[in-house]
């Protein structure tokens, strides 16, 4: 913790620290569960209890069905109560009439599961809870599709790992319809020189269609019939 954020060396322990835990604890949370929130996110004991935590957390509570949830949502996520963003954003999409049935939900069972498989294939916690920060619909994605898809990359592609967390919305995009036929074109450029080397080799997947047909197909005049029919799956 103190590796993640040193400033706690000079946060006052009973005035600014304990108040965090005794509020976590009043709301239903067991000591382990406090250890596993500050522990993903220290910055969590240095943010306002009254100014900050206590209304975020009413607000992500807004959205539970019991503080049990919430307090489920929040070691999941610690930042979703210790980020400042998180207020202003949260009712910003309450006045464009989100409401709490539209909210992403998973179990912490299923957290705990979905954030083993993605540590089976080489990432580290904190990888994983930066991915969810940039992108959270990617753990709604089952643990046949995490799994899935890393295979695909992988062990199919032989890729750095790192690319997908770097771009976790390309675990939502279909194998079969996006992934492989952009790869097979992906592969074929590389294997004529015709990319630069160093390449980012998430982007080609990220782009609509028009324009990856553009940037990636069209532009390379003298391979586009062979392009194409990569494309279409013929090669």
């Amino acid at each position: 913790m103190i590796l993640k954020d040193p400033e706690l060396l000079v946060s006052n322990p009973i005035k600014s620290i304990l108040p965090e835990f005794q509020f976590l604890a009043s709301k239903g949370a067991s000591p382990s569960d406090i250890v596993a929130t500050v522990t993903r996110c220290p910055r969590f004991l240095r943010v306002s209890l009254d100014k900050h935590i206590v209304p975020a957390f009413g607000l992500v509570r807004s959205f539970c069905p019991s503080n049990e949830k919430a307090i489920d949502s929040i070691i999941a996520c610690p930042t979703s109560i210790s980020d400042v963003r998180m207020k202003p954003n949260v009712k910003f999409l309450i006045d464009f009439g989100l409401t709490g049935s539209n909210n992403m939900a998973i179990t912490k069972s299923q957290w705990d599961a979905k954030v083993d498989v993605l540590k089976s294939w080489g990432y580290s916690e904190d990888e994983i809870f930066n991915a969810f920060k940039r992108h959270p619909n990617f753990m709604l994605q089952s643990l046949d599709k995490l799994n899935a898809v890393m295979s695909f990359w992988v062990d199919g592609l032989g890729w750095d790992p790192s690319v997908l967390l770097a771009k976790p919305v390309l675990f939502g995009f279909s194998i079969e319809k996006r992934l492989s036929p952009r790869a097979s074109i992906v592969k074929y450029l590389l294997s004529k020189g015709l990319l630069k080397e160093g390449a980012c080799l998430r982007t080609p997947f990220n782009l609509n269609d028009k324009d990856f047909q553009r940037r990636y197909v069209k532009c390379f005049a003298l391979d586009t019939s062979r392009l194409l029919k990569v494309n279409k799956g013929e090669c």
